[in-house]
C-alpha cells in the first residue's frame, strides 16, 4: 500500500507540470562563484556578488542582468556595498534588495541596499537592526519580506531569529524565532501566503534536514516533514504550488538530487536528476521567471570544506516543467470590426475560428463581421498539449450618438465633441453663421453678435447622428453699478444698475442670495465685507462687473432701538440682532389669533452674532414677534412665506 501511495503522489507531481525539461543557457560572462545572490523583477533576473576564490577568501561586487527572452547577460555597475559573500537578496514592489554578508576584509555587514531596475540606481536603506551576519535566507509574502537566521563569529555563532521588512516605511520588526537552536545556510521560500525555512547548518557546521512553516497571520512556526537527507548550501525555488529543494552538501558528499515538496500533502518526492552536464554543486543560486526556474553557479563536486574546494561554476541551467497551455482571449468591438487580444498561458501556436467560415493563425487578429451571433473559438498548442476556449459574440451595428459641449465668452466659442461612434467616416460642424469645420474640437470666432444655432453631425459605418445647441454671442458691455448701505438699516443695502440700455439683470449679493430686478434691495444677516456682482445686457451686449460692499454697525441707528429683526418677509429663518448689552432677553411669536407659536430665553445675548428664530415649522401667514431686552420691549409684524 505504501508503494502505491508513493507512486500516486509521484504521478501527481508530474501530471501537474507535464514532463520536465533541462536546458543549458548562456553562462555568466564572469568567473565562477558561489554563495552569490539573485532576484527577479518583471521579466529580468539580476545576479551577482559571491566568492570567486574560496581559500583566499576573494569576493566580488560584480552585478549582472539576465534576459531570458534573448538568453543574454549584461554587465551592470558593481554593487555599491562592495564585494560580498553570503549576502541575502529579495524583490518587492518592482525593486530588488541586497543586504548583509561578509566583505573582503572578512567583516560581517548589516547594510541594506535597494536597486531600481528602471534607472539601474542603488539607494542605501536603513541598516538591518538584527546585527551583522551572513548566510541568512529570505522569503516574501505579499508586500513584506522576511529574513531568517544566519551566522556570526566566523561561522561558529548561528542564529534563529526572524525579521519582517516593510519597504513602504523602510522598517524591520522582529517576529517569532524559529523553534530551533540555530541555523545558517538554510533554504527559504513561500507558497500560498506561508513561509518556509529548512535545512542548513547548525553550530560546528553540522548539516540538518528539518523544515518549518511560518504563518504571518499568527506569527507562529510549525514543523513540517523533514527533507529526505541532511544538507547545507542547497538552493530552492517554487513553481506553481510546489517547492523544489536540491543540490547542496552534507559535508561528506555533494549532491545533484532535487526534491519536490507539496504543502497539501506535506510530503517530499525526488524528481529525476538533471542531465549529466549539470554538476553536483553547493551554494548555487536559483530564480524563477515565466513559469520556469534557473539555477546558476556554485562550487562543484568534489567538494570538502577542509581539503578540496571544488571548482567555481558560472553555468546557467533552465529547469522548465512542461506546462500545458491554457487558452484565453479578450476582444473589443468597433462597429462591425472586432479586435482580439490573446490572454493565453504558455501558448506557442494559435488557431482562431471566427464562426463565419474564416480562420487565422495570428496571435492578435482583427476581423470584420457582418451583423449576427458568432461562436468564436481559439485553440492554442505548445509542445506539452492543446487547449481551447469559445465565446459567443453578438455583433450589432449600433448607430452613432452625436453630442458636444461648448463654452463661450464675448465672440469666441470653444466646442468639444462628446459623441460616441464606431469607425468614424465623417464629422461636420455647422456654426450657424454659414461656416463649418471638420476638426474634432474646434474654436470658432463669430463676426457679429447674435443668437446662433450650432449643429454637429457624425457619420460612421452604422449611420448618422446630429446634435444641436443654441449659443448667444454678445458684444462686451461695461457695466456701471452702485452698492450702498441703506440710511435706515445698517444691514440693508441698495443696489442700482446705472448702465444705459440694459434689459436683463442677474445680481449676486455675495452671501448666497440673488435677484433679477434692475435695482434691488437686500438685507444681510451679519456685518462684513461682501463681493456683489452683476451680469446684465441686452440682445447684443453682455457685461459682468463686481464691487465690494462693507457693512458695519451704525450706532446712530440704534439709539432708541437696541434690537432689530430681519428679514421681512421671511421663509425658514428669522434673525434678531442686539446692539445693547442685556442681562437677559425673551423672544416669542404669536399668530394672528394671539396663540404663542414660538418662545426662547437668552442670557446675555451676543452682540457679535444674531440670534436665530426657526420658522420652518410655521405655516405661511402673518405673525407677531415680541423681543424683550431688559426694560426695552418691541413687537414686529412679519410675513412668513
Amino acid at each position: 500500500m505504501k508503494k502505491l501511495v508513493f507512486f500516486l503522489f509521484f504521478l501527481a507531481v508530474f501530471t501537474s507540470f507535464g514532463q520536465t525539461d533541462w536546458n543549458q543557457k548562456s553562462s555568466l560572462p564572469a568567473p565562477g562563484r558561489y554563495a552569490h545572490i539573485s532576484f527577479v523583477v518583471g521579466d529580468e533576473a539580476f545576479c551577482g556578488l559571491g566568492a570567486i576564490e574560496a581559500p583566499q577568501r576573494i569576493y566580488t561586487a560584480g552585478f549582472f542582468r539576465y534576459r531570458p527572452s534573448t538568453d543574454t547577460w549584461d554587465k551592470l555597475a558593481d554593487f555599491p556595498g562592495g564585494a560580498r559573500y553570503g549576502a541575502t537578496a529579495f524583490a518587492i514592489n518592482g525593486k530588488g534588495y541586497i543586504c548583509l554578508g561578509v566583505d573582503n576584509t572578512h567583516m560581517w555587514r548589516n547594510d541594506v541596499w535597494r536597486f531600481d531596475p528602471a534607472t539601474l540606481a542603488w539607494t542605501r536603506m536603513a541598516d538591518f537592526p538584527g546585527g551583522n551576519r551572513y548566510g541568512s535566507c529570505s522569503f516574501v509574502i505579499g508586500n513584506k519580506a522576511y529574513l531568517a537566521c544566519g551566522s556570526v563569529n566566523d561561522g561558529y555563532g548561528y542564529l534563529r531569529d526572524l525579521w519582517c521588512y516593510t519597504p513602504e516605511t523602510d522598517t524591520w520588526v522582529r517576529k517569532a524565532d524559529l523553534p530551533v537552536e540555530h541555523k545558517s545556510g538554510a533554504v527559504g521560500f513561500s507558497i500560498n501566503g506561508k513561509g518556509y525555512v529548512g535545512c542548513g547548518a547548525a553550530n560546528t557546521y553540522e548539516t540538518t534536514q528539518d523544515f518549518y512553516q511560518y504563518d504571518p497571520a499568527t506569527d507562529h512556526w510549525t514543523r513540517i516533514a523533514d527533507l529526505p537527507g541532511k544538507r547545507s548550501g542547497a538552493m530552492g525555488f517554487v513553481l506553481g504550488d510546489m517547492a523544489f529543494v536540491g543540490t547542496g552538501t552534507s559535508l561528506s558528499a555533494t549532491y545533484i538530487t532535487i526534491w519536490a515538496y507539496s504543502p497539501s500533502t506535506n510530503t517530499w518526492t525526488q524528481v529525476p536528476d538533471p542531465p549529466a552536464g549539470f554538476s553536483k554543486r553547493v551554494s548555487a543560486t536559483a530564480f524563477v521567471m515565466n513559469g520556469g526556474a534557473w539555477i546558476m553557479g556554485g562550487r562543484s563536486d568534489p567538494y570538502d570544506p577542509y581539503y578540496n574546494t571544488g571548482v567555481m561554476l558560472n553555468d546557467l541551467w533552465n529547469f522548465g516543467p512542461c506546462l500545458n497551455p491554457i487558452a484565453g482571449y479578450t476582444y473589443r468591438e468597433d462597429d462591425l470590426t472586432v479586435s482580439f487580444t490573446d490572454s493565453s498561458f504558455q501558448a506557442a501556436q494559435y488557431h482562431w475560428d471566427f464562426g463565419d467560415g474564416s480562420t487565422t493563425t495570428d496571435k492578435n487578429p482583427v476581423h470584420q463581421f457582418s451583423p449576427g451571433d458568432f461562436n468564436v473559438c481559439l485553440k492554442v498548442t505548445n509542445s506539452c498539449g492543446t487547449d481551447s476556449t469559445c465565446k459567443t459574440l453578438h455583433i450589432a451595428c449600433l448607430p452613432p450618438v452625436a453630442g458636444f459641449s461648448s463654452t463661450y465668452d464675448t465672440m469666441v466659442a470653444v466646442f468639444t465633441d462628446t459623441s460616441t461612434f464606431g469607425s468614424l467616416i465623417a464629422r461636420l460642424w455647422d456654426f450657424g453663421d454659414s461656416t463649418s469645420s471638420s476638426v474634432k474640437n474646434p474654436v470658432h470666432v463669430y463676426a457679429e453678435p447674435g443668437i446662433y444655432h450650432v449643429c454637429l453631425t457624425i457619420t460612421d459605418s452604422c449611420g448618422t447622428s446630429s446634435a444641436y445647441e443654441t449659443i448667444y454671442m454678445m458684444i462686451a458691455l461695461t457695466l456701471q453699478i452702485s452698492a450702498e448701505p441703506a440710511a435706515t438699516n445698517d444691514l440693508l443695502a441698495n443696489f442700482s444698475d446705472l448702465t444705459p440700455g440694459t434689459a436683463y439683470w442677474k445680481w449676486k449679493f455675495g452671501d448666497g442670495d440673488s435677484s433679477e430686478v434692475k435695482n434691488p434691495s437686500h438685507v444681510y444677516k451679519d456685518y462684513g465685507i461682501y463681493t456683489v456682482c452683476l451680469v446684465a445686457g441686452d440682445d447684443r451686449h453682455l457685461g459682468t462687473t463686481c464691487e465690494t460692499l462693507l457693512l458695519h454697525v451704525n450706532p446712530s441707528l440704534h439709539q432708541s432701538n437696541p434690537v432689530i429683526l430681519y428679514p421681512n418677509p421671511a421663509r425658514e429663518k428669522e434673525y434678531v440682532r442686539f446692539y445693547r448689552d442685556c442681562q437677559s432677553a425673551d423672544l416669542f411669536a404669536e399668530d394672528q389669533f394671539g396663540k404663542k407659536v414660538f418662545s426662547r430665553h437668552i442670557d446675555s445675548p451676543d452682540l457679535d452674532a444674531p440670534a436665530e428664530i426657526d420658522l420652518s415649522l410655521l405655516a405661511a401667514g402673518v405673525y407677531f414677534i415680541h423681543v424683550n431686552c431688559d426694560s426695552n420691549w418691541k413687537v414686529w409684524k412679519i410675513v412668513v412665506l
